[in-house]
């Protein structure tokens, strides 16, 4: 299995996570073959936006996470 998280990085505060990615994997004939995907974006707190360099990195804007579901803390 491969998890993959993505954030954004506010000045002087932790990373707030805004997406997590998991591949599932099985070796099949020596090779690895996927079996399986969950992907889901989480929306931010308000006053952490999404800079343009995170559109670049990431590919995720603003607009898709507005209509995210916030992280359950």
């Amino acid at each position: 299995m491969v998890i993959d998280f993505e954030g954004l990085t506010p000045i002087g505060r932790p990373a707030e996570p805004i997406e997590v990615a998991a591949l599932a994997l099985r070796p099949r004939d020596g090779r690895l073959v996927e079996t399986g995907r969950f992907e889901d974006l989480m929306r931010p707190p308000a006053d952490v936006p999404v800079t343009v360099r995170d559109v670049q990195l990431k590919g995720i804007t603003q607009r898709m996470l507005t209509s995210a579901a916030p992280l359950l803390r």
